[in-house]
């Protein structure tokens, strides 16, 4: 392996100035080969965070993922704010009130139009038509008959309006449980109470108004064919009875229904803003291979 100029050079110093008595003609010049040292190896690691320049084209294929609730700073109302929401919540609750006190009314106005209606049509029924000569019976026939005529055309009547009070009532619970939803959510905001998601009652809800509509129906059918196979003014009666029973008993059950669900559905929604309001939504997760010259790296990102 050839010396290197360097190390040459330091050989020649040292024999030059190996002998200083001597003269400078008889002093020898040797040329050493000094061995070079063992080869070495420098292996630097270099760690760098760099940013993606702007402009540089970057290459992301994103891959979402779902991930942990994103939480932002929350944001605290003030005593003002808080008074004034707590005022809101009260005039919804009795907003609220209201709805369902004017539910339970309908309620009651549509037993009460039922019970005339099974009143008049007993009047009908249980008319006097006993006479003593043909003459009498006659004209006894053509008043019963004129009597129910006007019995049956009232009843008409009455059941269109019990039809309307029964939407009235249905309406009325829906409106009740929505305000009573929007309310709780706005106070478990304010306590900062964010768990209960309205499920429970959008289930129950819903099981109470379907099952109120296919028990109006139902029993709308069954006892009208019944009514109509009688023989007697008592079968009639009792027929009667249970078809206005059972319409009292199915919009009883959808109103309830249309309550509860109107509560979770208005609930589920309310607290939803709520959460987002105090940066407690839900969002998602975003993990994106970063790729541009020299660079290459994962981005993280979310949105609320």
């Amino acid at each position: 392996m050839p010396a290197s100029p360097s190390l040459l050079a330091l050989a020649v110093v040292a024999a030059l100035v190996g002998d200083p008595s001597a003269p400078v003609s008889e002093r020898a010049v040797e040329l050493v080969e000094v061995p070079p040292p063992a080869p070495s190896a420098e292996v630097t690691i270099t760690i760098e965070v760099a940013s993606t320049p702007a402009g540089d084209d970057v290459e992301a294929a994103a891959v979402g993922v779902e991930g942990p609730e994103v939480a932002a700073a929350p944001e605290v109302p003030t005593p003002a704010e808080e008074i004034d929401e707590r005022a809101r919540i009260r005039r919804r609750i009795g907003a609220g009130v209201g709805a369902a006190a004017g539910s339970t009314l309908m309620f009651g106005a549509t037993a009460l139009l039922h019970a005339r209606i099974y009143e008049r049509i007993g009047d009908c029924l249980h008319q006097d038509l006993s006479a003593m000569d043909l003459g009498q019976a006659l004209g006894k026939a053509i008043t019963a008959g004129l009597t129910c005529a006007w019995i049956q055309t009232g009843n008409v009547l009455r059941g269109a309006l019990s039809g309307l009070t029964i939407s009235a009532q249905v309406v009325g619970a829906a409106g009740a449980g929505t305000l009573f939803g929007i309310a709780s959510a706005d106070r478990h905001a304010l306590r900062r109470r964010f768990g209960w998601r309205g499920t429970g009652a959008i289930a129950g809800g819903g099981v109470l108004l379907g099952g109120g509509v296919v028990a109006f129906f139902a029993g709308s059918l069954y006892f009208r064919r019944s009514r109509a196979l009688c023989e007697d003014a008592a079968c009639y009666l009792d027929d009667t009875r249970g078809l206005l029973i059972s319409v009292d008993a199915a919009a009883l059950g959808m109103a309830v229904g249309a309550g509860l669900l109107g509560h979770g559905l208005a609930y589920r929604a309310r607290i939803a803003r709520n959460r987002r309001d105090h940066g407690l939504a839900g969002g998602r997760l975003q993990i994106a291979p970063l790729v541009s010259g020299g660079f290459v790296g994962l981005g993280v990102g979310g949105a609320l």
